[in-house]
């Protein structure tokens, strides 16, 4: 089962791949946390890579490849982290070359999949009097379903995050 949706930081998300619930995740491996949700802005300020990784219920569900799914915003500039209040209450359609998404290596480096569909944020604010480690915490909520082929067809359905997200140093 998929978390409900909300807005409020809860640290959930997840969606339907094919009809079969994926959950993000957090772990930490060698000493390392790995975070369920990463957000990369490019030098130029021009695109944001969101990287959403999570695992499948089913372990044998698409060979468990399927750990991490990305989405690619072209033409938004998030340059600073006050920045992603930019997003809040905005939908961007995946027109499946501008801006898409798919399946990625857990670096975000490896994409495969030009998905169409669409992203639609929903509460991305700032929380009051919250700090961690020094920077400011902000609620990450929204929805996304999205639609591609990698060798065979891939649905991702009822797409939802909510996170505290910060800036770790």
């Amino acid at each position: 089962d998929l978390p409900a949706y909300s807005e409020k930081g809860a640290n959930t998300g997840g969606c339907l791949i094919n009809d079969t619930a994926w959950i993000n995740y957090e772990e930490s491996q060698y000493g390392w946390t790995v975070y369920p949700l990463e957000i990369t802005s490019y030098p130029d300020g021009d695109s944001l890579l969101l990287l959403f990784r999570g695992y499948s219920k089913n372990p044998i569900a698409f060979n468990n490849t399927a750990h991490e799914i990305f989405i690619i915003l072209k033409n938004i500039r998030i340059v600073t982290t006050d920045d992603l209040v930019k997003l809040n209450g905005k939908t961007f359609i995946l027109d499946g070359s501008i801006n898409y998404g798919g399946f990625s290596d857990s670096n975000g480096i490896i994409k495969k999949g030009k998905a169409v569909g669409q992203i639609q944020f929903g509460k991305v604010e700032q929380r009051t009097n919250w700090l961690v480690e020094n920077s400011h915490v902000y609620i990450f909520a929204g929805q996304y379903s999205m639609s591609f082929y990698i060798n065979k067809n891939f649905a991702l359905t009822n797409g939802r995050f909510d996170y505290n997200l910060y800036r770790p140093d």
